[in-house]
């Protein structure tokens, strides 16, 4: 890290990849858990990372805490490990009472995961528990591929005692799973106990023989809900937003699938709502992207 002293008012400061795969969830110097906030302070490149551990590329991190992207971005992450768990550029987030953990204002471009279970480009899953976890204002790219349960961004989605959010996300990813009986989703693999995705929208790709959603693979429980939310039918192939329900029944709310005409060119695709103006740009024969990426 470049400074910083890893506490919310004065974060770990990352400059490079290097800095990037230092991120922990424990103190090193008295060797115990410990929640760490970080931030970028420019753009990463990460493509090095593909030449890496013997071809596995970049070791997923574990996150106890805070990253701030700073409107800045990571691009060319690679992961190769079709045998792991928890396959992302963070395989774990956790925290601890009484903070909520947030990753915000990130762009992760062109990345290329490949994992066993649980596969993302951003996070495999998090701690749900007493606590809520956030993610607003993000951007992902790329690819991943999974045997069994994978997502665009995350993996497995909950909260439990406190709702865990997703709001302003927008996935253009091409999501693969090559097992069967599992599911796979654009933003998320599996949603759990108090998961509410807000303002966000899917655009990549979602396939599989098993059960596909292009917003959310599988759900777990009744308290998952989905708030002015959209995906693009014809560049996802998908019909329905979630792939698998069992007898579970989410909030569903202004969300739906619009064609690549009604997404392009407009923070109003004609569900009821519109994206924010004051976060989002848009202009002709583009997708919605964050004001701060071409500023």
């Amino acid at each position: 890290a470049r400074g910083g002293d890893g506490t919310a008012a004065n974060p770990y400061q990352l400059s490079d990849i290097y800095g990037l795969q230092g991120i922990t969830d424990r103190d090193r110097r008295a060797g115990v858990f410990a929640q760490l906030s970080y931030q970028l302070v420019s753009d990463i490149d990460a493509s090095p990372v593909s030449g890496w551990n013997s071809g596995a590329g970049f070791r997923p991190v574990r996150l106890a805490g805070n990253l701030d992207g700073q409107g800045h971005t990571i691009d060319g992450l690679f992961i190769n490990r079709p045998s792991g768990h928890n396959v992302a550029l963070i395989s774990y987030w956790g925290g601890a009472v009484p903070s909520e953990p947030e990753i915000k204002d990130l762009n992760v471009t062109n990345a290329s995961v490949t994992g066993g279970s649980q596969t993302a480009i951003l996070v495999g899953e998090n701690s749900g528990g007493a606590i809520g976890h956030h993610m607003s204002n993000v951007t992902v790219s790329g690819t991943v591929e999974t045997e069994t349960w994978g997502a665009g961004v995350v993996g497995r989605f909950h909260g439990n005692l406190d709702r865990s959010t997703m709001t302003n996300v927008h996935a253009d990813v091409s999501v693969t799973e090559n097992g069967t009986g599992s599911a796979v989703g654009g933003l998320i693999g599996e949603a759990d106990r108090y998961t509410t995705i807000m303002n966000s929208f899917v655009t990549g790709r979602v396939a599989t023989d098993g059960y596909a959603g292009a917003l959310i693979g599988t759900l777990r429980n009744n308290n998952v809900s989905m708030t002015n939310a959209a995906w693009d039918i014809g560049t996802t192939g998908r019909s329905d937003a979630i792939g698998y329900t069992a007898f579970y029944t989410p909030t569903v709310t202004n969300t739906g699938s619009r064609t690549t005409a009604q997404m392009q060119g407009s923070l109003d695709f004609g569900l009821g709502f519109s994206l924010n103006n004051t976060i989002w740009a848009t202009g002709n024969d583009l997708y919605p992207y964050f004001g701060w990426q071409y500023a």
